[in-house]
């Protein structure tokens, strides 16, 4: 059975304190953390006060900062490194490539995870379509998304803060998903996503969801509430993308007769996530899964 998202674990609406993501800063908590010996009795690591005083942030930009970490999946709640957190130490420790800056993305609007839920709603309900954004529309999707009420301060501090997340060079700029013009705010789809983090996204929101299922309807990946509704791609593109990856025995694409289908055919998450950073050469790729494929059918002929 699939993960159960629970809105309880999300981060609060004002968790940014009005400071927008800034990708500097967590590379510095992220070196603060790397540097900071694990405690032999809770084989943790120190206490975030311990974090921040190896760093230049105020306590303020500090606590915002490690709370965009933890809706990224860079760190847990203890500090600790994820597995995506420490791939990105190993391979791009100031988050600059494309991949990391999706991934980052990815992260912070998926249905588990302790992220702000209001990013998440934002972008599957107000970022959609190469058309200017209304701001009235965009405080209401917070609104809508938030615990209780808030003030219409704090609902224009979020907006606020969520557009110069993607708009600032520091930010996720990379993505161009947002762009601010002459006071205006538009919205594009992004066309040039690594396949690799196509993959990803795909077996960590199956992973989560479908879990018990080996195939699903090409419909589900493809919706706004769908793994690839949050990277913002465009159908062609989603197409192009899983035929590529078919290629390159990631996953079968079933396409002759509808409803189209996705089958899995990666082995774990992990492995698809790793793919992103040491982008293994398909050829390599097939022959690992088409081995796995040949492995399990001829257990199954045995069993028979």
């Amino acid at each position: 059975m699939g993960a159960v998202n629970d809105n309880r674990t999300k981060i609060g609406t004002s968790f940014h304190q009005t400071y927008p993501l800034n990708r500097l800063g967590i590379a510095e908590i992220m070196r603060a953390i790397g540097g900071l010996p694990i405690s032999r009795k809770t084989g943790t690591r120190l206490s975030a006060s311990a974090v921040h005083e190896h760093t230049r942030l105020s306590k303020r930009h500090f606590n915002a900062l490690i709370s965009y970490a933890i809706g990224c999946n860079l760190v847990k709640g203890d500090l600790g490194f994820t597995h995506f957190g420490l791939l990105t130490q190993q391979h791009d420790p100031e988050f600059n490539l494309p991949a990391t800056q999706w991934l980052m993305h990815y992260h912070l609007c998926r249905l588990v995870g302790k992220n702000p839920l209001f990013w998440r709603s934002l972008v599957v309900h107000w970022l959609q379509g190469s058309v200017s954004l209304d701001v009235a529309s965009g405080l209401q999707v917070i609104q809508q998304s938030s615990y209780g009420t808030v003030t219409s301060t704090g609902l224009r501090r979020a907006l606020t803060v969520f557009v110069s997340s993607y708009d600032n060079f520091e930010g996720l700029y990379q993505l161009r998903l947002v762009e601010r013009q002459k006071g205006y705010v538009f919205a594009a789809k992004q066309w040039d996503i690594p396949d690799n983090v196509v993959l990803y996204t795909i077996a960590d929101h199956w992973d989560n969801n479908w879990q018990e299922r080996q195939s699903v309807n090409l419909s589900a990946i493809m919706c706004n509430d769908g793994p690839l509704g949050f990277i913002q791609m465009q159908p062609d593109s989603i197409v192009l993308a899983l035929r590529r990856l078919e290629a390159a025995g990631m996953l079968d694409f079933q396409r002759n007769i509808p409803p189209f289908e996705i089958y899995k055919r990666w082995i774990t998450v992990e492995a698809a996530l790793e793919s992103v950073f040491t982008q293994q050469s398909p050829s390599r790729r097939r022959k690992i899964r088409s081995h796995s494929v040949r492995t399990e059918r001829t257990s199954s002929e045995q069993t028979e």
